[in-house]
């Protein structure tokens, strides 16, 4: 997997690219989940390059919005497409 971490005054732009697995849920969750603290407006993610995820990588976006959501920061979901989205609404994660 691969991400790039954009952040200005208030929001933070993830993109994300390749293979979605648990090593690489754990270290970005955590990264992410420090941004988030650190008082941001919004956090979008940018998942249309992302081929494949798996539940942990999905439970770590879980917890992502579960912080943002208690610490009133807007997370939106963007460019979910194939397995990718298929899984999503599975899961009925909504975007």
């Amino acid at each position: 997997m691969k991400k790039q971490i954009n952040v200005t005054e208030n929001r933070i732009l993830v993109k994300m690219a390749g293979n979605i697995y648990l090593e690489d849920a754990v270290i970005w969750k955590q990264e992410l989940l420090g941004y988030l603290d650190e008082k941001y407006n919004m956090c979008i993610i940018d998942m249309s390059d992302v081929s494949y995820i798996d539940a942990a990588g999905l439970g770590a976006l879980v917890a992502v919005s579960n912080r943002s959501h208690h610490l009133g920061v807007r997370v939106t979901i963007v460019g979910l497409k194939g397995i990718v989205k298929e899984l999503f609404q599975l899961t009925h994660n909504t975007t």
